[in-house]
């Protein structure tokens, strides 16, 4: 059965670092990136109804049988195991909240699409990645260089 996804990350650091620099390895001690692909990048905010989660980290992950490896990992096979069955489990969540494998301890968000009944709205609106001055501060913290 497919499903789509969508991605979160709960601060602009782990968006970031999920995003953009989720298949790159560091050179340098830098993760280079074309200025073009941080251009067509932007920072959307959210409201709505409260989601439910399952909740896919610390002891909450624990007593289902799953560690920290189930995210931390670059082999997708597992995590996508669980993503399915989480998403066909008659609770019927809304997503998971995980670790980000990026940038652990934060955390992380996939949100399952159920035919839209997600009841998010953007709360502001959206603001160019590039510009602004929380890519700033997380581009110095990431040791992102421009190519």
């Amino acid at each position: 059965m497919e499903y789509g996804t969508s991605y979160f990350g709960l601060n602009v650091a782990t968006a970031v670092a999920e995003s953009l620099l989720h298949d790159l390895e560091p050179v340098g001690a830098r993760y280079r990136i074309a200025a073009d692909e941080v251009k067509r990048r932007f920072i959307h905010t959210f409201d709505g109804e409260d989601l439910t989660l399952a909740d896919l980290t610390g002891q909450s992950m624990n007593v289902l049988g799953a560690h920290a490896g189930l995210f931390g990992t670059a082999n997708y096979s597992i995590p996508m195991r669980w993503s399915r069955a989480i998403h066909t489990h008659p609770a019927d969540v809304d997503g998971i909240l995980y670790v980000s494998r990026m940038m652990a301890p934060n955390l992380a968000v996939v949100l399952f699409d159920r035919g839209g009944s997600i009841g998010l709205t953007q709360r502001k609106p959206s603001r160019a990645l590039a510009s602004s001055a929380a890519f700033a501060k997380v581009r110095t913290t990431l040791h992102i260089a421009y190519t």
